[in-house]
């Protein structure tokens, strides 16, 4: 299951990733929150909170395909993953230097310091990240 954090700062993307997460999930969750976050501020500030159970290290390319399909892979600006996950850490030291702009990763007890990471270099004057309607 994918889920977006919605108490994250309206100025990033929160998505929170669980063990059994698919591509469709992914597109049909974290693609409209990135391309409502882009056409808001113009720059992506995301944030992956990934389940230590993930098995499916595609995660890391859907975000990179979101962001190819919406043609702003420019827009990257910071990026944090929250995992302990040792499967996952060892492809992050792989190809971290492949991922644009700042990149951080961060252990799964440390979700707030990553989000206060991600949300550090923001503008105040950004409107509110709308809120769901039900």
């Amino acid at each position: 299951m994918i889920e977006e954090i919605l108490t994250a700062p309206n100025t990033m993307v929160a998505i929170k990733v669980g063990a059994d997460s698919t591509k469709d999930e992914f597109d049909s969750t974290a693609l409209p929150a990135i391309s409502e976050l882009l056409k808001r501020i113009e720059k992506l500030n995301y944030l992956l909170v990934v389940d230590d159970s993930l098995t499916n290290l595609s995660i890391i390319y859907w975000t990179n395909d979101a962001l190819i399909l919406l043609n702003q892979a420019d827009k990257w600006n910071r990026t944090a993953i929250v995992s302990n996950a040792q499967e996952f850490q060892n492809l992050l030291s792989k190809i971290e230097n492949e991922i644009p702009g700042e990149f951080k990763t961060f252990g799964s007890e440390e979700v707030e310091q990553a989000m206060a990471w991600v949300a550090e270099d923001t503008k105040p004057n950004v409107e509110p990240k709308p809120t769901p309607t039900d």
